[in-house]
C-alpha cells in the first residue's frame, strides 16, 4: 500500500476529487457565478445528463486536467473555492489513520512511499521533489518502525531527474504505471505493473490473461 502522506488522519482530498465533487454541486446552484464557471470550462453540455451520466462525464473531464501545471489547477479550483466555500468530503473519501496504517503493517501488509501531497513529482523543482520524496520515506519510517525503500511516483509520472532523486533519498525500487513484467535488465527506479482488479480476481483464466498481456 502506497499512501501520500498528506492525507493520512486528515480532511483533505486529492485535487482531482475535490474539483470533481465541486463541480458536481456546481450544476445544483443557480447563481451566476456557478453558470459562468460552467460555461467558460465548457461543462454546461452535461447539464441536460442524468446523474449518473453527468458523474461519468465529469470523472473524464477531471482526469484530463492531469497534464496542466500546478498553478493552472491550483487556479480552477480557487475559482470553485469562492463560488462554494469549503468542498466536503464524499462518502468514499475518508483517508487511512496511521493507527490503522500500524495496524495492518503489524498484520503483514507492506508500506511505501507515494511521496506527500500526490502532485506530479515531474511538474515539481528539484527541491520540491526532494521534500517530498524525503519527508514521506521519514514520516513512514518513524511511524512503522521499520525501513521504508519503494516509492510508487504519484500517477506514474517518472523522468531520470525524479528516479535519481529516490536513489539519493534511500529507496531501492520506485514503481511508475507502465504495463508489464519485470526483467533483470529493467531500472529498478522505474519498474512497470500489472493493473490487477476486482473484477477478475475471481476467474483464474481471466486474470492469466491479463498477467500474459492479453487483454
Amino acid at each position: 500500500v502506497f499512501p501520500a502522506i498528506d492525507y493520512i488522519d486528515s480532511d483533505n482530498l486529492f485535487w482531482q476529487e475535490e474539483m470533481g465533487h465541486g463541480i458536481t454541486k456546481l450544476f445544483n446552484h443557480t447563481t451566476e457565478g456557478a453558470l459562468c464557471f460552467l460555461k467558460n470550462n465548457s461543462l454546461l453540455r452535461f447539464s441536460n445528463l442524468d446523474d449518473s451520466t453527468r458523474k461519468e462525464k465529469i470523472i473524464n473531464y477531471v482526469r484530463q486536467l492531469k497534464h496542466l501545471e500546478n498553478t493552472e489547477i491550483d487556479s480552477i479550483l480557487n475559482e470553485i473555492h469562492q463560488l462554494l466555500g469549503k468542498i466536503g468530503k464524499g462518502d468514499l473519501d475518508s483517508y487511512l489513520t496511521w493507527s490503522q496504517i500500524r495496524e495492518m503493517n503489524n498484520q503483514g501488509i507492506e508500506f511505501g512511499s507515494h511521496a506527500c501531497s500526490h502532485r506530479i513529482l515531474t511538474k515539481l523543482d528539484e527541491k520540491r521533489v526532494k521534500e517530498e520524496l524525503n519527508r514521506s520515506k521519514i514520516m513512514l519510517e518513524e511511524a512503522l518502525g521499520m525501513d521504508v525503500d519503494t516509492v510508487a511516483y504519484p500517477n506514474g509520472n517518472y523522468n531520470e531527474l525524479v528516479g535519481k532523486l529516490a536513489e539519493e533519498t534511500g529507496y531501492l525500487l520506485g514503481y511508475g504505471t507502465r504495463f508489464g513484467a519485470v526483467t533483470n535488465k529493467d531500472n529498478p527506479y522505474n519498474l512497470r505493473r500489472m493493473n490487477i482488479s476486482d473484477a477478475i480476481t475471481t476467474n483464474k483464466p481471466l486474470m492469466m490473461a491479463k498477467i500474459l498481456g492479453v487483454l
